[in-house]
């Protein structure tokens, strides 16, 4: 029970820090300041709620965004909505729990521009209300590199908290000289007709 207040807390003195620093935030953000909006603000994150990371960023010319993000870790997601949930009304910022969909969009990783068109897959029902799939990505990589552009891929198509939680296994393949599977272009549909949507 103590641990529960502790964290309570802790939430509670990071919005109320958070409040008083906004000004400073929303400068910094504009300027780019590492030191606050990345070291600073991540401190401050991983006190309130071990193991939530975040993404800061303009969303237009008058709005500063905030994404808590569980960092693909299930554990982590009782984290993130403690923070949302307690978040206060900050005149200029929105806050948003879990990275959300960016459909269409590429992804620059490895110097190199990795398109949707790079990847196809294959769907299967997991059998316990959760999707399998296989996905067969081009281009000359190892599996390590295969499995990062993998999953920050489907987390661009899905959204980080359906990745987390409406996906069982997951392989990552490269792909061959005969095209297998399904446009990846194609996953989000296919998702949404076999798990009610949740969180984008």
């Amino acid at each position: 029970m103590f641990g529960l207040f502790r964290a309570r807390n802790e939430v509670e003195a990071f919005w109320t820090w958070f409040e008083k620093n906004a000004i400073r935030i929303t400068k910094a953000v504009d300027r780019q300041d590492h030191s606050v909006i990345i070291h600073e603000l991540g401190d401050r994150i991983a006190k309130a709620a071990p193991g939530v990371v975040h993404e800061i960023g303009r969303l237009d010319g008058h709005t500063v965004e905030l994404i808590l993000s569980a960092d693909g870790i299930k554990a982590n997601i009782a984290g993130v909505l403690a923070l949302t949930k307690a978040a206060p009304r900050v005149q200029g910022f929105v806050f948003t729990a879990f990275r959300r969909r960016w459909p269409g969009l590429s992804l620059c990783v490895f110097d190199t521009n990795v398109a949707v068109d790079d990847l196809r897959y294959i769907a299967e029902d997991g059998g316990d209300g959760r999707l399998d799939l296989t996905l067969y990505l081009r281009g000359d990589w190892d599996q390590r590199q295969r499995t990062m552009i993998g999953f920050l891929m489907l987390d661009r198509a899905l959204g980080e908290y359906d990745v987390m939680t409406g996906l069982g296994r997951i392989e990552i393949e490269a792909a061959g000289a005969t095209e297998q599977g399904k446009p990846f272009s194609d996953i989000a549909l296919e998702f949404d007709s076999f798990r009610a949507a949740t969180v984008h």
